[in-house]
């Protein structure tokens, strides 16, 4: 009876702990929810097990987010690849992976990569399915930029990194057997804004360098002025992939401010009412199409309109500066075309479609494709959902038809 009874125990030890994990509130219509359910649950344990090691003093949580996620991604990555010509080395002291294809043409078109991450985690390597299959369906040269990570290395050490290999390949790409003048810059999350920030930065191109001919954003971070935008309200309570405070807390990494002050922007009481009276402009959710404003003043709950006076003192240099937050810059003009990706389950959906709007209205020439029942970096995980499939696709399409190259079969 006593086994009996231990036995019971641990099974119902183990049925709260995984019904913990795997509960999660999902929109009715999500694709495929258990997988979903799968990866939410895999993250928030990871995420549990980085924090157990930072109060331990084990080492820091994003150092062990950085360690499980590699240790994992590079367990089941491949190490040849008879399609490509896979090699790893550094470009202006900056650690890449150049991913060649062998039927490629010499001189075509490249994409500079910068992975997502929310500046503080991920890497090449947790990376490395997607630009390889990113290289062989496009037949681009694709070079991974392993930028520094926040904390360690705050803003602007990950944007400089992006510009100077950015630069350095428009400037000497035939060395690598691109075409220079057929760069794409392109990135998911975290690296959506450094792709964005260093297509800004390029609008005063040096003369003697070519122009990038396109800026591709997944899922880009945009802002960290307004967290209280319709995407931000619409998926606070059943976030998928991102939550508000989570991206709250990228932004403050990425500044090496400290995260428990998270609260204070998933409230907007980071930035003063002086701030919010003279830049809100440049992030007007009316700029959005009505579907997405849908009951958006009833949901639009827990704003503060003043703010914290020292706080957003403290963060101003940041959130107005357009390299860290590319959102902030007044004007667009001039800008590459773009390719703009936003997912519906998204808090930071709004980010891509008001910076799309507004490219647009500023004269670059902009797609903007938004996926409903998207989620954050689906693309990544295109061999896996269905909504990555889909996201990633559409992707390829567009380079091939830009580019005007054949394009495959799925």
């Amino acid at each position: 009876m006593s086994v009996l009874k231990h036995s019971v125990l641990l099974l119902a030890l183990w049925t709260g702990i995984i019904a913990y994990y795997m509960y999660h509130p999902l929109p009715d219509d999500l694709e495929e929810p258990w997988k979903v359910r799968l990866l939410l649950a895999g993250l928030k344990f990871t995420g549990h097990i980085a924090f157990a090691s930072s109060k331990l003093g084990i080492a820091t949580e994003h150092e062990t987010m950085r360690w499980i996620l590699n240790t994992a991604y590079v367990a089941g990555m491949k190490i040849d690849d008879p399609d490509l010509n896979i090699k790893t080395t550094e470009i202006e002291g900056v650690r890449v992976r150049i991913y060649e294809p062998v039927k490629g043409s010499a001189y075509g078109p490249a994409i500079v990569y910068f992975h997502g991450g929310g500046w503080t985690i991920m890497s090449i390597d947790t990376h490395d399915e997607f630009t390889r299959e990113l290289a062989r369906r496009t037949q681009f040269t694709v070079i991974s930029v392993d930028y520094r990570l926040a904390p360690e290395h705050p803003f602007p050490a990950p944007f400089d990194d992006c510009f100077a290999v950015t630069r350095h390949l428009l400037e000497f790409g035939s060395q690598f057997k691109i075409d220079p003048s057929k760069i794409v810059v392109m990135g998911d999350d975290a690296g959506g804004n450094l792709a964005a920030a260093v297509a800004q930065k390029f609008m005063r191109t040096p003369r003697g360098l070519p122009s990038l001919r396109l800026q591709v954003l997944l899922t880009p971070m945009l802002q960290a002025f307004d967290f209280r935008l319709p995407s931000y309200a619409r998926n606070e309570r059943r976030p998928v992939g991102a939550s508000t405070r989570g991206v709250a807390r990228a932004w403050l990494g990425y500044m090496r401010k400290d995260p428990a002050i998270a609260w204070f922007f998933a409230r907007n009481n980071h930035t003063s009412r002086y701030l919010k009276t003279t830049y809100s402009y440049l992030v007007d959710f009316a700029i959005l199409p009505p579907a997405h404003r849908r009951d958006y003043a009833r949901d639009r709950v827990g704003i503060v309109d003043a703010g914290d006076e020292t706080l957003s003192d403290a963060m101003q240099n940041f959130v107005l500066h357009p390299y860290f937050a590319p959102l902030m810059q007044k004007t667009l003009k001039g800008l590459p075309p773009a390719y703009v990706v936003a997912a519906g389950y998204d808090v930071v959906a709004d980010d891509a479609v008001i910076y799309a709007r507004r490219l647009r209205k500023d004269g670059v020439v902009t797609t903007l494709k938004y996926y409903e029942r998207g989620f954050h970096q689906d693309v990544l995980r295109f061999g896996n959902f269905a909504a990555g499939a889909r996201t990633f696709n559409d992707l390829i399409a567009f380079l091939k038809q830009m580019f005007e190259m054949k394009t495959e079969k799925s």
